[in-house]
């Protein structure tokens, strides 16, 4: 039996992740099979009849009108699965800082008066992290890249995946941000061609499974080191079925 340590944080991203996939293949399944069961009636209706059922009758048209909400539907998948990963990402900062404070030491002057208003050294310290975990939160990933490299000393993502990783934030950013269409924030970003301002960034579905591969494995590699080298105390010992989800989800979702 397989068994491995994973933080809790690492757990939640998958458990949250899973509904994700779960959810949108609930709706992809559901509508065919509304249209299965239409077309079924349809034909016993005919043969009790005995003539042959129009083909109007016989068209999927709820697939063919989920096809049309397709894109949007891959556009909300990738959003919701960035925002996972972006919250594992300050979810494992946080264990990180309160397993070794020192790594919040900074110049920053903190006011005596502030300071005694905790009960306990703990206190001040869980305060401090949360702040810290806060203000990275709204840090740009290539900022986030920088620090855990620089103070934590370990990389999040390989230089090859990096670009992927950062596309994916940006196109949730326009997502929300611009109704999915290129913007000028994007193009510098990315470093693109300016004859891209404007369009509307499509997602398609080939581009989100390899997100998902990318930040699965990420989430993995990036917990395993972290376990090991600040012997993170918020984990949890997984087995089989742990490793089995995230292998269907990986393959079977596609």
């Amino acid at each position: 039996m397989v068994k491995i340590k994973v933080t809790n944080a690492c757990a939640h991203f998958f458990e949250n992740t899973n509904h994700l996939a779960e959810f949108f293949y609930y709706i992809i399944c559901t509508t065919q099979q509304v249209d299965e069961m239409r077309i079924c009636a349809v034909k016993a209706l005919a043969k009790i009849h005995e003539q042959e059922p129009a083909k109007e009758e016989l068209k999927h048209a709820a697939t063919d009108k989920l096809k049309k909400y397709f894109g949007l539907i891959l556009e909300l998948w990738l959003c919701r699965l960035v925002e996972c990963y972006e919250n594992y990402l300050s979810s494992i900062l946080k264990d990180v800082f309160l397993c070794c404070p020192q790594i919040l030491k900074s110049s920053e002057v903190v006011k005596l008066d502030e300071v005694l208003k905790y009960k306990t050294m703990d206190d001040f310290v869980t305060e401090l992290t949360e702040k810290k975990v806060n203000e990275l939160s709204y840090s740009s990933f290539d900022d986030l890249f920088d620090f855990f490299d620089k103070r934590l000393g370990v990389k999040i993502i390989d230089e090859s995946n990096k670009s992927i990783v950062r596309e994916a934030i940006e196109i949730r950013n326009i997502s929300v941000h611009n109704d999915c269409v290129i913007n000028r924030r994007y193009i510098n970003k990315l470093q693109l061609n300016e004859n891209l301002l404007g369009n509307r960034k499509d997602i398609e579905p080939e581009y989100l499974n390899n997100v998902i591969d990318v930040l699965y494995n990420n989430v993995m590699e990036l917990d395993d080191k972290l376990i090991k080298k600040f012997e993170i105390k918020n984990c949890k010992v997984v087995g089989d079925e742990f490793v089995k989800r995230i292998m269907e989800q990986k393959t079977d979702k596609k």
